[in-house]
């Protein structure tokens, strides 16, 4: 049975593993960078009234080590229970660690449900490619 000790899930919010493309060239024509979407989440985290936040940024190993511990459905008295847990500990911090190889910024992030702009902008880099789930925790 999975216990959740964090990332409780409620109407309110939907939590994610991400890897988001960084790109640090400007345009060649005005010069403007392209937003960064892990900036704008922290922006609408300052709010009191959002749901929204980034948990993890940039640190495959406090991101694998946070979403473990919030999610713990392994009984530890089970040696076997215990080496599957290992080894996917493991594959989740290969990944993360091979898109950060790639010039994307991965994190854990919660986003609310209420705020249409950025549900919007997540869809929209989902679908342009530069925005990749890893991790549903939904």
């Amino acid at each position: 049975m999975k216990i959740r000790n964090s990332f409780v899930s409620n109407s309110s919010s939907s939590s994610f593993i991400i890897a988001v493309k960084t790109d640090s060239n400007p345009c060649p024509h005005c010069g403007r960078h392209d937003w960064n979407f892990l900036d704008r989440l922290k922006n609408a985290e300052k709010s009191n009234y959002s749901d929204t936040k980034v948990t993890a940024e940039n640190k495959p190993v406090d991101i694998v080590q946070y979403y473990f511990d919030g999610y713990t459905d392994y009984d530890e008295t089970d040696p076997q229970q215990m080496i599957n847990k290992t080894q996917l500990e493991h594959d989740l911090l290969v990944q993360l660690v091979d898109y950060a190889k790639q010039s994307y910024d991965v994190a854990l992030i919660s986003i609310s449900y209420h705020d249409d702009s950025l549900n919007d902008e997540f869809q929209a880099l989902m679908g342009s490619g530069k925005l990749v789930v890893i991790k549903d925790l939904n």
